[in-house]
């Protein structure tokens, strides 16, 4: 901890599982790859500068709601027919020479690059 520094909270994400994520931004001094072995398999860098004049690919995916065999449909306006919503979710993707940060590592990126561009 004494490597980080501390510059930012930025936002709070609700993981994939349902668990909220809190991330943060810092600058890592005189870092000496402390990284537990148990969580990371391999760590690289990708220039800020790169990484501010390029934009990550999107791709789009469809959130839907599937309900058990024992949901109680007789309690919903609707039943069977209730027109659940549909939530159109984004995928963002960096490609770095062989590298690629994708997923919920690339979402708080590419939230924590437009913050940094409006200087929030």
């Amino acid at each position: 901890k004494e490597q980080i520094e501390l510059l930012a909270g930025l936002d709070t994400l609700i993981g994939p599982t349902g668990a909220p994520i809190w991330s943060f931004a810092g600058l890592l001094r005189h870092y000496r790859h402390t990284w537990s072995e148990d969580e990371v398999a391999e760590t690289f860098t990708v220039p800020l500068a790169w990484l501010l004049t390029h934009e990550p690919e999107v791709h789009m995916t469809t959130l839907v709601t599937v309900t058990g065999d024992d949901f109680p449909y007789e309690l919903v306006p609707g039943g069977k027919d209730y027109p659940w919503a549909v939530k159109k979710n984004p995928v963002y993707f960096y490609r770095y020479g062989e590298r690629v940060i994708w997923g919920l590592t690339a979402h708080i990126l590419t939230r924590f690059l437009h913050r940094l561009q409006r200087n929030d």
